[in-house]
């Protein structure tokens, strides 16, 4: 097994900087029937409640009111005698065993229960509601074709999660000075991800599995040992006892010759799939056909997310309270996963990922890092209703799948174009905000640069709201508006921003579909064009990877 040194849980994670404070809910929030003797499916009922409307409230009084309905709730549960933390969680000594039995719940849960919403709403959306574009459904085709219709199904949810994730999220390197990219070492949450829209390689990989976990897709990272190391490699989906394989950092599943999704065995029998698509990609393979063992298995390791959250007995006596619409994954059974990857034949060592728990190691000693501490701060900003911009709801109806205006509410689509007002309008209300300083003992240099740093905030609004308009026509199939607002309302507002390269990648993806939809060549010219001019970017590779195929 995979071992790290045993790690003690910190509590402290993002809420000394953007979530709920640990402190008593004030009267004020409790609702009348909350202060009565009320029955336990009232509170349940009520916290819940709240859970699904998170877009309506204030974020940090409405964690506060679920904390109090929930926990109200679960004072009335029984401890299940005969439970005990997963083998593989103990065996891997990150988590010391008594944080996981209490059925008190605590403030991180409640940044837990908002992650699980998240997902569980974005999963739904793409499954269910997105078109998936002409490459992706060819895709989705060729693999249902090679696997048969019980696996096809699965496999097909999995394919469109991951090309989710890889065109809603901004990918980063992992640390670099600059504006765009980051500035500190530090490891963002899963819900971060969602809400920023953004995330390096494993941090985009991590969102994918846990997508795939609301699902009910086991997911895992795979990594190759290399010298006492193990060293990330592919993230797989486990269908039946093949393992499915996903190349985030190249922005495309491992295909066969047949254009279907190819699984570990087919990898480990022709290690040449991965020298072709390497090739293809411009960039050198990650591991030799002698790395990867060459079929041999004992080369080859699993690693599960499976955080404190989602390993503790009072989440799965939750989970196992949600039904119907308020249904989502809440635990993880890693020993269980483990035992089906051991079956299977292909991996010889599973343990649990640590990258989420070195993530809480940095969280734990955030307030002496000042640098680190102003870039998170900064990153959460826009979204925590400080700005007259309606930025955060329009994100948070965007994950729920609620794109349109509906008889008594805004959709997505309507609060994001809120978000976009004109140049005049921006300098408006900096002026506005401006004025309000100089009314203070500030020196005419610092009311500068306050009036620059306002628009400088205002114009990263207006550019994600942009963003994420176009993605939100691209999954409607609207191909034509989505390249619109990728080249004009991104592209061309600024000569260079933080998504450029992403709406590059984007607005190559729009010519794409259009190339296969209408049978047009100028539109496959077009893409080409587009994913060529991303250089010295991390999405380089992966534009290069499409470019490639498209010329074949």
């Amino acid at each position: 097994m995979l071992t790290r040194p045993k790690l003690i849980f910190v509590l402290l994670l993002v809420f000394g900087v953007c979530g709920c404070e640990q402190n008593s809910v004030p009267d004020a929030f409790r609702s009348p029937s909350a202060t009565m003797d009320t029955s336990r499916q009232q509170d349940l009922k009520q916290g819940l409640s709240f859970l699904n409307r998170l877009d309506e409230f204030d974020q940090f009084e409405v964690q506060q009111k679920i904390l109090y309905h929930l926990s109200q709730w679960m004072k009335r549960q029984s401890a299940d005698p005969n439970w005990s933390p997963d083998a593989l969680v103990l065996d891997s000594g990150m988590v010391a065993p008594g944080d996981l039995v209490p059925l008190q719940l605590n403030p991180y849960d409640m940044q837990v229960l908002q992650e699980a919403t998240w997902l569980r709403d974005v999963s739904r959306t793409v499954v269910e509601l997105n078109t998936p574009s002409p490459d992706i459904q060819r895709l989705i085709d060729a693999s249902v074709e090679r696997v048969g219709e019980s696996t096809g199904g699965d496999l097909a949810h999995a394919i469109q999660l991951f090309d989710w994730t890889v065109r809603n999220l901004m990918l980063d390197h992992d640390f670099e000075v600059g504006e765009t990219l980051r500035q500190q070492p530090i490891v963002l949450e899963a819900w971060e991800c969602l809400l920023l829209g953004r995330g390096t390689a494993m941090e985009k990989s991590r969102v994918f599995m846990l997508l795939a976990r609301q699902l009910g897709l086991p997911a895992v990272l795979l990594g190759v040992e290399d010298e006492s190391a193990v060293k990330p490699w592919l993230t797989a989906v486990l269908l039946g006892d093949q393992l499915f394989l996903f190349d985030m950092i190249l922005g495309m599943p491992v295909l066969d010759e047949t254009g279907a999704v190819t699984t570990l065995e087919q990898v480990l029998e022709k290690p040449e799939i991965l020298v072709e698509m390497a090739s293809q990609a411009g960039v050198d393979v990650a591991f030799t056909a002698e790395q990867i063992g060459a079929g041999d298995p004992n080369s080859v390791v699993a690693v599960i997310d499976a955080t404190p959250g989602y390993l503790s007995q009072r989440m799965q006596l939750l989970e196992k309270q949600l039904m119907g619409d308020e249904k989502m994954v809440l635990s993880v059974a890693p020993a269980s996963i483990a035992g089906r990857l051991i079956d299977s034949g292909q991996i010889n060592s599973v343990g649990i990922w640590g990258l989420p728990y070195e993530g809480f190691m940095i969280r734990s000693e955030i307030q002496q890092q000042p640098p680190l501490l102003r870039w998170l701060t900064a990153e959460h900003g826009i979204y925590d209703g400080s700005t007259p911009f309606p930025l955060r709801r329009a994100r948070l109806l965007h994950l729920r799948g609620q794109f349109d205006k509906t008889d008594d509410a805004f959709g997505a689509r309507q609060l994001y174009l809120e978000c976009r007002p004109s140049n005049a309008n921006i300098e408006q209300i900096g002026e506005q905000l401006v004025q309000q300083v100089e009314t203070s003992e500030a020196t005419p240099a610092q009311i500068e640069e306050y009036r620059g740093r306002i628009e400088a905030i205002f114009e990263r609004i207006k550019l994600n709201a942009s963003f994420w308009l176009g993605t939100i026509a691209f999954e409607r199939a609207e191909y034509e508006s989505a390249s619109r607002y990728f080249q004009t309302r991104v592209l061309e507002s600024a000569s260079e921003n933080r998504w450029t390269s992403t709406a590059k990648y984007n607005l190559g993806r729009c010519w794409e579909a259009i190339a296969i939809r209408d049978d047009n060549l100028d539109a496959k010219n077009r893409a080409i064009e587009i994913y060529r001019s991303v250089v010295d970017s991390p999405w380089t590779p992966i534009c290069t990877l499409r470019a490639s195929r498209l010329e074949q």
